[in-house]
């Protein structure tokens, strides 16, 4: 059994998202506690950015018990998925050293803890993971991208928590995220691939026994993530792209084909330092809609989708210093999507709970290791509660936060 971490049915199209953390050694666990909300964010107001009043909703309690289990040297990024389907989830992991250039797994144990990593080569200087099973044989694989041999290695699974030899996908400059969902309607998973310095995206297909040379689009100045959705409800799926330097969002609609339309850009009201892009619907229409985490603005910017393709103003949120990463998920269980950012420079993770309106609740911060780069999404502890994984960069650790909610 291969288990889905979230499926979102966007439109008429079904996509996995497969959202993403760190970790690359032996596990010692350590620092458990319960987070609530901090006495200094319960009665939280706007803040002096011109961000939106996250006080005005309904606040929410959400709670985590933590443990941290080491992981290695400068952690990037992570996966999620059943790598040796037994039923419960697993890690797979990048780690940004000199010299490392593997992906490394680590298997769960369905408690929410993790054994040590097994290591697989990969391209040079690894930055960006994401899961799926690509030859469609039951059985997870990985794609990881490589910013130093500018390039995406790919590995298959083997069911048993292995992974085999890489074959790469040459992308261009600075390959720094990955998307996956199947853009030419084929039943098969393909790969978008956000190239940084390069200001475009690549774009591979599966083709049978691996994917096919990338086909490589221009869009605005140096997109640092990239996502994946059916924004015009037309059962296609489109790409959407958070450009640093341009301060926007690229939304390219798909034909279908694997091809894709002319950027068109929505701006971020006045957000700075676009890191990283979801989507989600948080408006309770139905209609897939997009946040991005803005590092330079300390904010996270929601565009409501008109369900055509574009997407109105930016609505802008607080949250803690220099955001860098984000997932989705139901953490309260009440049936609407709630937020997580990652906090680089504040040490901690905020959890924002969906008013199901388009806008978000108190806002919850957790504090995790040092240099936390990014998170996700799984229910690692099996109770049926999406619980979250963090890695941080500077203190070689995951920070496993078990979802406790009432």
């Amino acid at each position: 059994m291969l288990p889905t971490v979230r499926s979102l049915l966007l439109g008429a199209s079904l996509l996995h998202v497969f959202v993403w953390v760190d970790c690359d050694s032996l596990w010692t666990p350590f620092l458990e506690h319960r987070v609530g909300i901090p006495a200094d964010l319960a009665t939280r107001t706007e803040p002096a950015d011109g961000s939106a009043d996250l006080s005005k909703s309904n606040p929410q309690l959400l709670s985590f018990s933590a443990m941290a289990f080491a992981a290695g040297t400068s952690l990037q990024s992570v996966a999620v998925a059943d790598f040796n389907l037994d039923g419960k989830l697993d890690l797979a992991v990048v780690a940004d050293p000199v010299g490392s250039d593997a992906v490394n797994v680590l298997l769960g144990d369905g408690a929410g803890r993790f054994g040590g990593p097994s290591n697989f080569a990969v391209g040079a200087t690894p930055h960006y993971v994401v899961a799926g099973d690509w030859n469609s044989d039951g059985r997870p694989d990985v794609a990881v991208a490589n910013y130093g041999s500018t390039s995406v290695s790919v590995l298959l699974g083997n069911g048993t928590g292995g992974l085999g030899t890489m074959s790469a996908i040459g992308v261009e400059s600075l390959p720094v995220s990955i998307a996956t969902g199947d853009v030419n309607g084929d039943g098969k998973l393909d790969l978008a691939v956000a190239n940084l310095n390069a200001s475009s995206v690549s774009v591979a297909l599966w083709a049978g026994a691996g994917f096919g040379a990338a086909t490589h689009i221009k869009v605005q100045t140096r997109p640092y993530s990239v996502a994946v959705g059916d924004f015009n409800r037309d059962s296609k799926l489109d790409l959407a792209l958070a450009n640093s330097d341009s301060m926007d969002v690229s939304v390219l609609l798909g034909n279908g084909t694997g091809s894709f339309s002319t950027p068109t850009k929505f701006a971020l009201g006045g957000a700075q330092g676009p890191r990283a892009i979801s989507v989600g619907e948080f408006s309770g229409d139905g209609i897939p809609d997009l946040a991005v985490v803005n590092t330079g603005t300390s904010n996270v910017s929601v565009l409501l989708g008109n369900g055509m393709g574009g997407f109105g103003a930016a609505t802008n949120f607080g949250v803690g210093m220099s955001p860098v990463a984000a997932a989705l998920g139901d953490f309260n269980l009440d049936g609407k999507t709630d937020l997580v950012a990652v906090n680089q420079d504040s040490n901690n993770v905020s959890v924002l709970p969906g008013s199901g309106s388009g806008g978000f609740g108190v806002i919850t911060n957790i504090p995790v290791g040092v240099s936390p780069r990014s998170v996700a999404v799984g229910d690692f502890n099996k109770d049926g509660k999406p619980d979250l994984a963090v890695a941080n960069a500077n203190s070689n650790d995951v920070t496993i936060l078990l979802n406790t909610s009432k």
